[in-house]
């Protein structure tokens, strides 16, 4: 059944209830939060997670509200205290988090995710060896292509001695290789492929690291089982619709699936 301008509906409705949240407790008893890792500014992830999570809202019954931080530290600050009631975190964060809060992974994209190292096509680097004491721009200390990257290393040649610095986007890793500011850059396959084929096609990788599951929808264990299970079969009823499509692939999980915390995170676990 078409919705036209839905998404521009929910956005709207999602934006007044996030800047209002007074309203939000007035109408609604029950408000469940998702805490959104901060991919971008706050108003960034506000126009991408809005849409869905009112959508989520029709189709649930619940009142589910975008939760957005201005930094990574007061995000895995809020997700390790357990403040968020569904959180959409990166796979290392859900393992370390379900052990201390529980929190379960309902959903996630079919598409696995690699960590790569890379450098310039014109570059004389060959192996990663070759980058001890070089610059290396990442997108940040505890992004999850860092973690991968980082498990790779010391599973092969050993932890390397970069001179890293943190650039907080794939665009602007991308960037500074392009333009000769560092030696070589590090992010996830999946995020590179977003960026314009121009700037992609002036690089090349070094080092691809092993593939897991992307970020998950997981909900804390305070949520009730029923609530979960509506949640989860909503996104994937989502994804049998052609008109609810867009507002997956606008939260990067466009051909989502049931997860299972054994098999997509528990090999994240800390060590």
């Amino acid at each position: 059944m078409s919705r036209p301008s839905g998404a521009s509906r929910w956005l709207a409705a999602a934006a007044a209830l996030l800047l209002h949240p007074a309203l939000a407790r007035a109408e609604d008893p029950v408000v469940y939060r998702v805490g959104i890792i901060p991919q971008a500014p706050p108003v960034t992830m506000v126009e991408k997670w809005g849409p869905l999570l009112a959508r989520l809202s029709a189709l649930t019954g619940a009142t589910l509200r975008p939760k957005v931080y201005d930094s990574m530290e007061a995000f895995e600050q809020d997700l390790f205290a357990g403040g968020p009631e569904f959180v959409y975190a990166h796979p290392a964060m859900v393992a370390a988090v379900h052990r201390r809060q529980g929190y379960l992974p309902l959903v996630r994209d079919r598409r696995e995710l690699a960590g790569q190292i890379f450098v310039r096509t014109d570059s004389p680097y060959r192996s990663v060896s070759e980058l001890q004491g070089k610059r290396v721009a990442f997108v940040g200390e505890r992004s999850f292509c860092t973690i991968l990257v980082d498990r790779a290393l010391a599973e092969g040649i050993g932890r390397m001695a970069f001179d890293r610095s943190f650039h907080g986007s794939t665009r602007n890793v991308l960037r500074s290789v392009v333009l000769g500011k560092v030696e070589a850059g590090a992010s996830l396959d999946s995020a590179l492929e977003l960026e314009d084929a121009e700037s992609s096609g002036l690089i090349r990788p070094l080092l691809t690291s092993a593939s897991f599951a992307p970020h998950p929808i997981a909900a804390h264990p305070r949520v009730p089982a029923a609530l979960r299970e509506k949640v989860a079969s909503a996104v994937l009823e989502m994804a049998r619709d052609e008109g609810d499509r867009p507002l997956l692939a606008a939260v990067r999980m466009p051909d989502p699936l049931r997860a299972d915390y054994d098999r997509d995170y528990k090999p994240l676990e800390p060590r």
